[in-house]
């Protein structure tokens, strides 16, 4: 298997790119890599911050997770919003153990968890305060979906991602995983663009970029930030990291034209998902969104063996599945029902048990303790 590193990119920093063989940001990444490389770790007192999480709930805790799992938002997982124990994992109990390393706004981070599911971006983040993350899988699996296209991640694969849009998330039991996260703005002053990274690319593990990366989490883990570090160390790290992801951004950027039918599929999706709020969401309105004609977007989902409307309603159930078990919504099935824009809760139901097999109430008692009365 060849390991890739999945990367979500700039439109804007396209243009900025071509015609540019030596970026100017190329060339302080590769001076700020040589002094981090260099730079020896002092002694001292602490400056950085180093927590450890270790969470071990029996079944019965895990039927009802919320208490234990909102610390993971301000934890392992910067960019996600929404958290929740997989049915199949309760009966087992659930353990996660983190460690979590932070400096001036990064932060890294080393996961061995079982199976966990949830989301983040527009969930419930807000535009340019969410992180530029990176996912390197060292065990199991972790998927990402985002506008209908999902994403596998194997050991020795790498997720860099911009967290602004809305993304859902599952992993398998036992994955372990570092992280890295960086403040958007850090990597934007590189990209000379606030726009939120709405594609995505893949680069194979034996692109030098790919291995800047990996070799850069490595060295960060090792750096450990218990003691004072110098101010010079301090910005060369945030450099540094924001540099890398900018140079994977910016030089694998090759887009496809918006009138083949994959550009637009990807841009429908896109458009879909940012706009699923609205109840006059339509095949027509779409089009109009996305400035092309309503017989090409038709066919751009055809292509794909889909409709429209099928991706328009599967988006609008997975919203509703989220906050039908997502901690603190005190949202009752009639509530989720007619926010999603389902006719009655009746039709919600049926809908939902077409797709989960089970109805919401069953559905939510693999959660939560109760008697199946709505979250």
């Amino acid at each position: 298997m060849r390991p890739s590193v999945i990367v979500r990119r700039s439109r804007r920093a396209v243009c900025a790119r071509q015609g540019s063989s030596t970026p100017r940001h190329e060339q302080r990444w590769k001076e700020g890599w040589l002094m981090f490389c260099q730079q020896e770790q002092p002694s001292g007192c602490p400056s950085g911050s180093l927590r450890r999480i270790s969470l071990a709930l029996t079944p019965d805790q895990a039927r009802r997770p919320e208490a234990f799992l909102s610390e993971l938002r301000n934890g392992p997982f910067p960019d996600l919003t929404s958290f929740a124990i997989p049915s199949t994992q309760v009966p087992h109990g659930f353990r996660l153990d983190a460690t979590i390393q932070s400096l001036d706004g990064l932060q890294a981070a080393r996961v061995r968890s079982d199976a966990l599911e949830g989301g983040g971006g527009d969930l419930g983040w807000a535009g340019s305060a969410a992180p530029v993350v990176a996912y390197v899988v060292t065990s199991g699996r972790l998927e990402f979906t985002h506008a209908g296209r999902r994403h596998c991640l194997t050991p020795g694969q790498v997720c860099v991602r911009d967290s602004g849009s809305a993304w859902t998330f599952s992993c398998a039991p036992d994955v372990g995983l570092r992280l890295l996260s960086v403040p958007q703005h850090l990597v934007f002053s590189y990209l000379g663009s606030p726009a939120i990274l709405d594609d995505v690319c893949v680069l194979e593990a034996d692109d030098p970029r790919g291995r800047v990366l990996e070799k850069f989490l490595e060295r960060v883990g090792t750096l450990g930030w218990n003691s004072d570090l110098p101010a010079p160390l301090r910005a060369s790290v945030l450099d540094v990291c924001a540099l890398i992801l900018t140079n994977i951004l910016v030089d694998s950027c090759v887009r496809r034209p918006p009138d083949e039918p994959m550009g637009t599929l990807g841009l429908a999706k896109a458009a879909i998902e940012r706009n699923i709020g609205d109840a006059g969401l339509s095949p027509g309105v779409v089009a109009d969104l996305i400035g092309v004609s309503a017989r090409t977007l038709h066919r751009a989902f055809s292509a794909s063996d889909d409709t429209v409307m099928a991706f328009i309603r599967d988006t609008r159930l997975h919203r509703a599945r989220n906050d039908l078990v997502s901690p603190g919504r005190g949202l009752g099935i009639t509530e989720i029902a007619t926010r999603w824009h389902f006719s009655d809760a009746s039709h919600f139901t049926r809908r939902f048990k077409s797709v989960y097999g089970v109805t919401p109430r069953v559905y939510l008692r693999d959660f939560r303790e109760g008697d199946g009365s709505e979250a």
